[in-house]
């Protein structure tokens, strides 16, 4: 693709983190991977992680930033990244607000949006006024600022529907600047053609029964993603042969050992922390559950979804353009005895758990990472085209 003087356009992708697997550095791993076949392209980022034996089709910079202190990370990570820039690049795509460096920004999070929830939600007392007085509730909060306020980044590209209009309610920002470019999804790699093989290694890894009707959950924030909720479903079902597979993060304190163990299922909770085969865990379940409170557009009920799984997920940014419901999944809200209801109608029926993941799917077409690609190629035109008419 040629920038407007008539060579190849020179982009560069700023991102802490860049490497395949979940979040942010996984979407920026496979979208760099797809955009570089059709632009020079340089990664600059504090870690790039490809996988063992590959050599990446881009440049990357290493940048670099004070500890691993938010406080001080945040002050100098845009630093480093102005350091580290190519010359005479055309095009900056900055992800989330840590760089404020940029001509496109990818949010995944509207900390404004967010926050307020959170806040209007609480009961006043200790908590509110923790979290209404938080200095990093507003450091998070002017980074985004940066990024959206006038003369900040030509495009803001949110993930979802939901995002942009939270954005655009939050801010006063003019609307033609503010786009939409879902998450992607590798087909390839999270497919249900995979099934057979995964579970029966799923099954022997953790002792695990064929008659087993395992629920993937997959998240770090487990408050906000709803862990709690589904451990205490499961508790009421039904069907005594759910299992959950949390995937992600940890149960540091034991807090959700302790829950489990107060519900009757402490044997059936498997807290793994973070998996490097999440696609294998996809394959092998039997339904993705994610009650979650808050989402910019989930990368795991994407992922789940191309591997065939029924969703049952709260109706939030993201999932009610994925989701319809009695087809590929269920909306359910963030209460126990919803979540176990809809868990048990898929528990006791295998067709029904085909027929919606096979919908599910073929849902998830629509989000390959050529199709994200390309659309944010054509954003990298325009905005390339614009500056040329500003010079």
């Amino acid at each position: 693709m040629q920038n407007n003087e008539g060579r190849r356009l020179r982009a560069a992708l700023v991102v802490r983190t860049c490497g395949p697997g979940a979040g942010i550095a996984g979407y920026s791993y496979n979208l760099a991977t797809k955009v570089a076949s059709e632009i020079d392209l340089t990664v600059c980022a504090l870690r790039l992680n490809p996988p063992d034996g590959v050599k990446p089709n881009f440049r990357f910079r290493k940048v670099s930033a004070l500890g691993d202190n938010l406080w001080t990370h945040l002050a100098t990570f845009d630093r480093g990244v102005r350091k580290v820039l190519p010359r005479n690049v055309d095009v900056i795509h900055s992800q989330g607000g840590e760089a404020v460096t940029g001509d496109v920004v990818t949010m995944n999070f509207c900390y404004r949006a967010y926050q307020r929830r959170q806040i209007d939600e609480m009961v006043k007392g200790r908590e509110w006024f923790a979290k209404r007085f938080n200095p990093l509730t507003y450091m998070d909060r002017w980074f985004e600022y940066l990024q959206v306020r006038p003369g900040g980044a030509r495009r803001i590209i949110c993930v979802s529907e939901g995002l942009k209009r939270e954005f655009l309610e939050a801010y006063s920002i003019d609307e033609k600047r503010v786009l939409t470019i879902p998450n992607g999804v590798d087909l390839e790699r999270f497919s249900p053609d995979k099934r057979e093989a995964s579970r029966a290694e799923i099954l022997s890894r953790h002792s695990l029964e064929e008659s087993d009707f395992l629920i993937v959950f997959t998240g770090f924030d487990f408050p906000r993603k709803g862990l709690d909720i589904v451990i205490r479903a499961i508790g009421i079902m039904r069907e005594k042969n759910a299992r959950l597979l949390v995937l992600g993060g940890k149960d540091d304190d034991g807090s959700y050992s302790r829950l489990a163990m107060d519900s009757g299922v402490e044997n059936r909770l498997h807290i793994l922390g973070p998996v490097f085969d999440v696609e294998k865990y996809y394959a092998a379940a039997d339904c993705y559950c994610m009650p979650s409170k808050y989402e910019a557009f989930s990368l795991a009920t994407l992922e789940a979804g191309a591997t065939g799984l029924p969703l049952v997920t709260t109706r939030i940014n993201g999932t009610e353009e994925l989701v319809t419901p009695d087809k590929n999944g269920y909306f359910v809200e963030r209460d126990p005895e919803d979540v176990s209801h809809r868990l048990d109608v898929l528990a006791g029926n295998i067709e029904l758990r085909r027929s919606m993941g096979a919908a599910a799917r073929q849902a998830t077409k629509r989000f390959s990472w050529e199709h994200i690609a390309a659309a944010t190629l054509a954003v990298y035109r325009n905005v390339d085209e614009e500056k040329g008419v500003a010079r």
